[in-house]
């Protein structure tokens, strides 16, 4: 399952002063630039940016590749759900889980934090 993890957002590295951006902007899915005081791009703080760069591959957040794929079944660790087994539909744009489960006859989809899942243990 692939999502962005920060939709409209790409992150550029630069080697100075950047004050002209409009590239930037123009590019294709970007919303907008983060600016700060005297409408300058906002720096990413280098341990967060390294911390995003150590869990990728290629670009692509591997924490949760391959913990979560669709169609395979996890437990909800906590909240009204704990314990209840859910089948994975697939990761959202803002980094939960979409899952299905059974409630009153039927099944509902609920978006849930990848932190409050586990993949279910086979017996």
């Amino acid at each position: 399952m692939l999502a962005s993890l920060f939709p409209g957002y790409i992150f550029v590295q630069s080697s100075g002063s950047m004050h002209d951006f409009r590239p930037i902007r123009g590019t294709y899915g970007v919303r907008g630039v983060l600016t700060g005081a005297g409408g300058l791009p906002v720096a990413m703080p280098a341990p967060i940016m390294g911390d995003i760069l150590s869990r990728s591959q290629d670009g692509v957040m591997s924490s949760l590749l391959g913990k979560f794929p669709a169609g395979s079944t996890a437990q909800i660790l906590s909240g009204p759900f704990a314990n209840r087994l859910v089948v994975i539909e697939r990761l959202d744009a803002a980094g939960r889980v979409r899952v299905l489960f059974e409630i009153l006859g039927g099944q509902t989809s609920l978006a849930i934090s990848p932190s409050n899942l586990a993949p279910a243990s086979m017996p």
